[in-house]
């Protein structure tokens, strides 16, 4: 018995180690959070926004690219295509280097320029 607990025990700690590298999923909760990652993770911002409405999410302070880097951009749309309802935009970053990094995204209509956004989200970001 005590022979089989060593390999059971590699095989559940290699599975939680696959886990922690699928990345770490983020949305509209974690704004203002902090959080680390370790080089070559991601992470996935995902932020709903209503597109057919003019609102879009766009970046007011971009990552320092040595630390983290966008690897993509994307907008999901509503399933149902209805005029008004929301999406999703979706980024997704990987961890480069060591550093601390800030992203900062506004949610707001670009031609209405002198109008603050609707609101915003700030994330800080630790590589180690």
């Amino acid at each position: 018995m005590e022979d089989l607990c060593v390999p059971v025990l590699l095989i559940i700690a290699f599975l939680g180690t696959g886990c922690a590298a699928r990345g770490i999923e983020l949305t509209d909760d974690d704004n203002g959070k902090t959080i680390e990652v370790a080089p070559h993770g991601t992470i996935t911002v995902s932020l709903q926004s209503n597109m057919t409405t003019g609102y879009s999410c766009n970046f007011a302070t971009m990552p320092e690219p040595k630390v983290l880097r966008l690897l993509t951009s994307d907008y999901i749309a509503p399933k149902r295509g209805l005029l008004g309802a929301d999406g999703l935009q979706v980024w997704k970053f990987q961890a480069k280097g060591p550093g601390t990094t800030a992203v900062k995204l506004l949610y707001f209509r670009p031609f209405e320029r002198d109008t603050p956004p609707a609101w915003e989200f700030s994330l800080t970001v630790t590589v180690k």
